[in-house]
């Protein structure tokens, strides 16, 4: 947090403080109050989007995120941190995962009801049916998914408040990513020149990468200029 940041800032002397935040969040037109105020004028601030499971929970309102392969441990965790839940519904495509839940879950001597559903038609009409203490989700499934299943869900008012986690494959981070855009940014509080901000530009196209649609490619005359 940022308390911790300024002491950082203030014991270390960094060249520059890295802001990890949401994609969704337009920081460039808005700076996180503070954030400036921790910083000598001429240190910079790089604000930047990088996957963060806080985040992703954040961005479609659950209230965790949890990376496969999950273990058991960590399943354990998650689901002690929900008040009152024993009634779990897994809602994946992937028997496998299912199955190694239940596993975990049934060896804690009747602790837990587990159900399962493969897709998200089939576990809205098993939550309709019978509400669930909290539902383990997965986003990327076939027919209705993740995303269209916690719209439909969060529609319903007796059912919109049932805690939700995210059970996703790591590479799901980086398609979240896609799907929202995202952003790098740098500042400082004092000004820079126009020489300096060109060598910022210039360094940061150095490394950038470009992928345009086939149909909008130059053809044989020159492009002009960018």
């Amino acid at each position: 947090d940022l308390d911790q940041a300024a002491a950082q800032v203030a014991q270390w002397h960094p060249r520059g403080l890295v802001l990890n935040l949401p994609p969704l969040e337009r920081v460039w037109q808005t700076p996180p109050p503070r954030v400036l105020d921790i910083l000598p004028p001429t240190v910079l601030l790089l604000l930047c989007s990088l996957p963060s499971r806080s985040w992703m929970a954040q961005g479609v309102g659950v209230q965790g995120c949890l990376t496969k392969p999950v273990g058991r441990a960590q399943l354990l965790g998650a689901l002690r941190g929900i008040e009152g839940a024993r009634d779990v519904l897994i809602v994946d495509d992937d028997n496998g995962f299912a199955q190694l839940v239940r596993r975990f879950l049934e060896g804690e001597d009747g602790a837990y009801e587990v159900r399962w559903a493969c897709e998200g038609g089939e576990a809205l009409a098993m939550v309709q049916g019978k509400a669930p203490d909290v539902i383990l989700l997965d986003l990327a499934m076939p027919g209705m998914d993740g995303f269209e299943f916690l719209r439909v869900l969060r529609s319903l008012d007796n059912l919109a408040r049932i805690p939700v986690l995210l059970v996703t494959a790591a590479s799901y981070s980086e398609d979240m990513l896609a799907r929202h855009g995202s952003m790098v940014g740098v500042g400082r509080g004092k000004a820079f020149t126009t020489i300096q901000a060109i060598r910022y530009l210039r360094a940061i196209l150095d490394v950038s990468e470009t992928d345009y649609p086939a149909d909008n490619a130059p053809g044989s005359e020159e492009a002009p200029p960018v």
